[in-house]
C-alpha cells in the first residue's frame, strides 16, 4: 500500500522536535542527552494520539478556550519519514540543534509553525523538558528557552503540567540523587523533571 504523504503535517512534527530539541542544546547536547532522545520517537507516535484522544473525550477544543481540534496525523506510517530524517539530523549534527538561539523571535516562528494544536504544543514542551533533565539538571539557559516557547503557546498551556509531567515519564529515564538520612546518604532513583516547575 502506497502511504500518501502529508508535507504540511511532517513539517509541523519536525518544527515541533526542532524546537524541544533546540530548547535541551542551549548549553549543548550532553551525551546523556543524546540518549534521552531516543525515547521521543515512541512518544511522538503512541502518545501524540493518546492526548488527541483525551482531549477529543472530554470536549476540550472549544472556541472560547481557543483551542481547535486536532488534526495532526500521528500514525507511524505517516511520520515515519520524518522521524527518520530527524534522528539522522540529530545524530550526524547536532551542532544544527546548539546553534539555534531559542528567542522571542524563534518561539513565535515555533508558534506559528505549530497553530494552535493542543497535541503539538504540549508534546514540544513535555520534550524539551524531559531532554534537558536528562543530564541531571535543567540549567538556566534551557529554562529561559522552555519558557520563551511557553510564552509563545496557548496561555492555558501551563494548566497541563500534569499531563506534561506524565508525558516526560513516559521517556525520561531516572537520574540517580543522594537523598539524605538519619543513617547517611541513600541514593534512590528520582526524575529530575519532577523537580521542574516551570
Amino acid at each position: 500500500m502506497e502511504i500518501k504523504m502529508d508535507h504540511a503535517n511532517n513539517a509541523k512534527i519536525n518544527k515541533m522536535l526542532e524546537a524541544a530539541i533546540a530548547c535541551a542544546a542551549q548549553d549543548g547536547l550532553s551525551n546523556e542527552e543524546m540518549e534521552q532522545i531516543g525515547g521521543i520517537f515512541k512518544t511522538v507516535v503512541s502518545i501524540g494520539k493518546d492526548i488527541q484522544a483525551i482531549f477529543a473525550e472530554h470536549g476540550a477544543f472549544t472556541e472560547i478556550d481557543g483551542w481547535k481540534e486536532d488534526e495532526v496525523d500521528f500514525s507511524f506510517e505517516s511520520i515515519r519519514d520524518v522521524l527518520n530524517e530527524f534522528a539522522s539530523n540529530v545524530l550526524f549534527k547536532p551542532e544544527t540543534y546548539e546553534q539555534i538561539t531559542v528567542d522571542d523571535k524563534y518561539a513565535g516562528e515555533v508558534a506559528e509553525a505549530l497553530g494552535n494544536s493542543i497535541t503539538l504544543q504540549i508534546l514540544c514542551r513535555s520534550i524539551a523538558v524531559a531532554i534537558s533533565a536528562a543530564d541531571g539538571d535543567i540549567i538556566n539557559a534551557e529554562h529561559e528557552a522552555i519558557q520563551a516557547l511557553t510564552k509563545k503557546f496557548h496561555p492555558q498551556i501551563k494548566e497541563l503540567n500534569p499531563l506534561m509531567l506524565t508525558i516526560c515519564s513516559a521517556i525520561e529515564k531516572p537520574t540517580a540523587l543522594a537523598i539524605p538520612c538519619p543513617r547517611g546518604p541513600v541514593v534512590v532513583s528520582m526524575p529530575v523533571f519532577i523537580l521542574y516547575s516551570g
